[in-house]
């Protein structure tokens, strides 16, 4: 997967951290800050790069909560953690817009 320039990709994450460091609470802001590199760093161009920071940022929040908040520990689970875990979630269209919708992706 192409990933675009490494220059654009490195100043974009700087933009997204800053907007997570000031955005994310207290108790999440040192586990997103660390989390946020890993799932951007494979984010494809046209949301890492061709997205505004802000829908960036929010959607790595989104991810964050996910892997955060929802899944269950593995001490839940029957040998570890599973192959595949999704939760499905259809956003409402004010968070849609913030996420990047009509942005080169579908509300």
């Amino acid at each position: 997967m192409a990933l675009g320039d490494p220059q654009d990709r490195k100043a974009r994450l700087g933009e997204v951290l800053e907007i997570i460091s000031e955005s994310a609470g207290p108790e999440d802001r040192g586990l997103a800050l660390s989390f946020a590199p890993l799932v951007f760093q494979d984010m494809p161009v046209r949301i890492a790069l061709n997205l505004p920071a802000e829908a960036v940022a929010a959607r790595i929040m989104s991810h964050f909560h996910f892997v955060a908040r929802e899944m269950p520990p593995s001490h839940q689970l029957y040998h570890g953690l599973p192959g595949i875990h999704v939760a499905v979630w259809n956003p409402e269209e004010e968070t849609a817009w913030a996420l990047g919708g009509g942005a080169g992706l579908p509300v």
